[in-house]
């Protein structure tokens, strides 16, 4: 069995903040997932309905989409990085974060138009 942390105030951190309370729990749900699953961080796209269930495809990958767009996940071949820093610093990843494209295509990685 793993086990999975956060930090007790990362309700707070500004990225979680900014993503909302729905992409926060994907994001909450993700780390577990990966931690589970020891995937290093990697959440591949077809797990999302397992991270969000009550959420229709569409949203799903909006709140995904979000999620990359305030730095709390990054894109990778055929999913997503889940960002697990140190939220006791305030900062859960760095560097540059990539550009949504036209609203669901987030680079020629991913697309998550269908």
């Amino acid at each position: 069995m793993t086990f999975a942390q956060l930090h007790d105030g990362f309700y707070r951190n500004p990225k979680v903040q900014a993503a909302g309370s729905v992409a926060a729990w994907m994001w909450a749900a993700s780390i577990g997932y990966a931690s589970e699953g020891l995937t290093d961080g990697f959440i591949p796209l077809a797990a999302l309905a397992s991270l969000c269930p009550d959420l229709d495809t569409k949203p799903r990958l909006k709140v995904a989409a979000r999620l990359v767009e305030v730095g709390l996940w990054e894109v990778a071949d055929g999913g997503f990085g889940a960002h697990r820093g140190d939220l006791a610093e305030g900062e859960l990843c760095g560097g540059p974060q990539e550009p949504l494209l036209d609203g669901f295509v987030l680079d020629d990685r991913v697309s998550l138009e269908h």
